[in-house]
């Protein structure tokens, strides 16, 4: 369920919100995944690729009322 401020938005730009953010969380698990094969990877940067993870995914959520955990929730990344 949408929430009500994000509802009223025209429809068109609800799709580009919910895509933009799709994307930052695509590129955010993406560059996640590619950190931690890196063993140069500082644990402070990890944090910080998690947290922008995090926040994209809580904004996302908070917009539309569903629990999105991980990319495979939105269509992302390989399936078993």
């Amino acid at each position: 369920m949408l929430s009500d401020s994000f509802q009223r938005l025209p429809s068109h730009i609800q799709q580009d919100v919910l895509d933009s953010l799709d994307e930052e969380i695509r590129i955010g698990f993406q560059v996640s995944e590619e950190a931690s094969a890196d063993e140069k990877t500082s644990p402070e940067k990890s944090r910080q690729l998690a947290d922008r993870i995090v926040k994209s995914l809580a904004l996302r959520n908070s917009f539309t009322g569903e629990s999105v955990t991980s990319p495979r929730d939105l269509g992302i990344g390989k399936r078993k």
